[in-house]
């Protein structure tokens, strides 16, 4: 593939993204400091008023206990996600059957050897390589990963082969 067409396929993929994140990400911040100095209240002309509606938020109680409930709420997350991630480094480093494909997951790393499923999923659209072969190859190496921590002692789960995941379409929706 020339790199011509590896740039717009570069370029058609990431443009939704980039244009979303403009209109509504980029857009509304430019938007609010616009209109951080003008008293504007959605219809008419806004009147410039300066430093005004800082002067009013700053001797507003309501602003600084909304800015108490946010470092509150901050303040929680750190003291349950920190705590929540040591124990679960603890946990995968220890002895536990499975522990491997336990890291597996978690990491997305271990013993697959070679390009992961992201790699393959770039390369497929940067470079227009065969999503086919490439999947069968990720496919081949995990059923060799699986046998080797089966053959070590780490799991006893079993691959199916016969699979397929649209015998699930509805069956949750059901439920």
């Amino acid at each position: 593939m020339n790199e011509s067409k590896r740039q717009i396929n570069a370029w058609t993929s990431v443009a939704p993204s980039l244009i979303l994140t403009l209109i509504f990400g980029v857009y509304p911040i430019f938007w609010a400091l616009k209109y951080m100095f003008y008293d504007y209240q959605g219809f008419g002309e806004p009147l410039f008023i300066g430093l005004d509606n800082f002067e009013r938020l700053f001797r507003d109680k309501e602003f600084w206990q909304s800015v108490v409930n946010t470092f509150i709420y901050a303040g929680g997350k750190l003291l349950i996600t920190l705590p929540l991630s040591f124990v679960l480094a603890v946990v995968l480093n220890r002895a536990l059957k499975g522990r491997q494909l336990l890291r597996d997951y978690f990491f997305s790393q271990g013993r697959l050897e070679g390009m992961k499923k992201v790699d393959v999923f770039n390369k497929f659209i940067f470079a227009g390589d065969d999503l086919d072969k490439e999947l069968q190859d990720l496919n081949t190496r995990y059923n060799a990963a699986l046998e080797k921590a089966k053959a070590a002692g780490d799991t006893d789960i079993a691959a199916q082969p016969d699979f397929s995941a649209v015998s699930l379409q509805g069956s949750l929706a059901d439920k």
